[in-house]
Order: structure tokens, then sequence, then C-alpha cells
């Protein structure tokens, strides 16, 4: 089914969490038209659709906050550099 496959997929790595994502999507899309809303599997579907998204949403923030710890590193030694040009020894 597809959301196996995008089980599968999600444990592939980031690059397929897109293929991933879509194939939840697919698989909500058929369990509510075939099943009904609320049924055991659209909710498992969900859970792992919302998974998904979580883990991205914290790789992103951690990319994030990555960033910045490297770019206040940066800003301090030019800011470092700078005053120790302005008031040499």
């Amino acid at each position: 089914t597809f959301n196996m496959m995008g089980t599968i997929m999600a444990n592939m790595g980031a690059e397929y969490n897109y293929r991933a994502m879509t194939a939840f999507e697919q698989a909500l899309k058929i369990y509510q038209q075939q099943i009904g809303f609320g049924s055991e599997e659209s909710a498992a579907c969900l859970k792992n659709l919302y998974l998904l998204l979580h883990q991205q949403r914290v790789d992103i923030k951690s990319s994030e906050d990555e960033e910045e710890e490297t770019a206040s590193v940066a800003c301090y030694e030019c800011y470092t550099c700078t005053e120790a040009t302005r008031n040499p020894l």
C-alpha cells in the first residue's frame, strides 16, 4: 500500500521525504474514500504523515540553530580582528 511505501521512503533518508509525504497523502485519500473518515488505517496514515512533517521541522530548526551559532562566531571573530587593528599595542 501507499502507507507502507511512505514508511519505507521516510526511513531511506531526507532526500526521499517528499516522495514519502506524497505516498502518505495518497494513502490517506484512498483510506478515506474506501473505508471512511476516522478509520484506524486513516489514523495510522495521519500519524505517519505528522511524524514526517515533525521530523522535517526539527531538522530545519536544528540547521537554523547551527547557522546562527556559526554566524555569531564569525561576527565575533570579525569584530575582534577589527578591534585589534584599530588599537594596536
